[in-house]
């Protein structure tokens, strides 16, 4: 540290020791230098927001380096600045007031803070960390390419543990926002994301069961892979809760997307487990799926709701080909067409009688799952001459009678060959 400004060292003499009003010295430090070291201790802040200007590198011996903040505005504030490094150290909010925030950020660029925690209080309004995207007095300056590596945010109640959100007047968003591990529990919102360009958030423990975890809406662009989510959300909350005004969310989980509590417009979500891609247009009501190698008889499956039951659109596996279904309306080629709910086939054996000309012969084929007044088409590989006529029809349940015209002016004999009933449902 021997580049570093020690909180400690004259002529700052800062104390650390939990009762000193140690604000002025941490400023006049911060001023001073580009790097700023805090040995372990507590700073206490009474009242007073530390504003941090740019390029600044601050660095904690540990976690135990410890910001008690008292006051009910920003402990640590960073207004249109660029280029700032934050490494270990905790901000408190436990003796703060209702409305506190741990850090805001209120306009940055390019900064990095490895292993930030923030600890907060009951208090329902208390921000862990809040990111805007203009100070007072500057518009659009906006926040960009700011990433949290393994952030902790515990303990409490409060509004949120990290919050996005657009400041008063601007047009921009925070955008390329990362989120690197961590863990993060309580709050009402665990992640409270609004107007939010290109996020990133992979491999967070979150550990609050019936709250809202992920909270997005006026925002596009997001891919998150949690590394925990809670085990249950009910009473109106969502693990993931995208709200209608946003675009591009992208939810990489290990858990299937029924099981995801999810509420919103347009979520895409990519299963561990079952390779799953899943699209919504407002809830579990409506929705497509998409499943390639979820079991060795089913490779791929293409699956969709849209207000009644789950229907398999299409279903293909090495063994038994490619399925389609269409639902209750079938599969219909063409608009205004009419559709086709089932095709069932079967072949036999048959070598027919000869058959005098004006006389016909007849045979029948089992063919599981047809049905009266069902479409029959027939075919035989021992080729049919011209006036010779080949039909079929569904005669019981199950069973296709086909029947050999003869009308060629004379006895006609085919010979063996195999026979094949088609039965078109509609």
């Amino acid at each position: 540290m021997a580049n570093c400004i020690n909180v400690k060292d004259s002529p700052y003499n800062a104390t650390g020791n939990g009762s000193t009003d140690d604000s002025t010295a941490i400023q006049n430090a911060i001023n001073a230098g580009g790097c700023i070291f805090f040995p372990n201790g507590t700073y206490k802040i009474y009242g007073t927001t530390i504003d941090i200007g740019s390029p600044k590198t601050l660095l904690f011996e540990s976690e135990d380096a410890i910001l008690k903040y008292t006051g009910s505005g920003d402990a640590v504030k960073i207004g249109n600045e660029k280029f700032i490094t934050w490494r270990r150290g905790t901000i408190d909010l436990t003796e703060a007031g209702d409305t506190a925030i741990g850090l805001h950020i209120k306009g940055l660029w390019n900064s990095d803070f490895f292993g930030l925690k923030v600890i907060r209080d009951t208090s329902d309004n208390q921000v862990g960390i809040k990111i805007e995207t203009s100070d007072t007095g500057q518009t659009d300056w906006g926040s960009y390419n700011i990433n949290f590596y393994q952030p902790v945010l515990t303990e409490g109640t409060g509004l949120a543990a990290i919050q996005t959100t657009q400041s008063a007047s601007d047009g921009v968003n925070v955008t390329h926002l990362s989120v690197f591990g961590g863990w993060i529990n309580n709050g009402t919102d665990i992640f409270n994301l609004r107007y939010l360009s290109n996020g990133l958030f992979l491999n967070i423990a979150t550990e609050v069961a019936n709250k809202d975890i992920y909270d997005i809406d006026w925002s596009n662009d997001i891919i998150i892979s949690p590394g925990e989510l809670p085990g249950s959300t009910t009473g109106g909350y969502y693990k993931f809760n995208v709200r209608e005004n946003t675009e591009a969310i992208s939810i990489i989980t290990q858990m299937v997307a029924t099981d995801l509590g999810i509420n919103g417009s347009r979520p895409a979500i990519v299963s561990r487990s079952s390779s799953e891609l899943y699209g919504s247009r407002s809830d579990l009501t409506y929705y497509v799926r998409l499943l390639s190698q979820y079991s060795y008889a089913s490779a791929f499956k293409l699956l969709a709701k849209g207000g009644g039951s789950e229907v398999t659109l299409l279903e293909w596996a090495n063994d038994a080909g490619l399925i389609l279904q269409g639902g209750s309306g079938g599969i219909k080629l063409g608009t205004g067409s009419t559709g086709i709910a089932k095709h069932l086939s079967n072949t036999k054996t048959w070598d027919p009688s000869s058959v005098a000309d004006g006389n016909f012969t007849s045979t029948t084929i089992t063919v599981t799952g047809a049905s009266l007044g069902d479409t029959v088409t027939v075919g035989f590989t021992t080729a049919v001459p011209a006036g010779a006529i080949l039909s079929g029809s569904v005669t019981a349940a199950g069973t296709v009678t086909v029947t050999l015209f003869n009308k060629t002016g004379s006895a006609l004999d085919l010979g063996s060959g195999t026979l094949r009933a088609d039965v078109w449902q509609h």
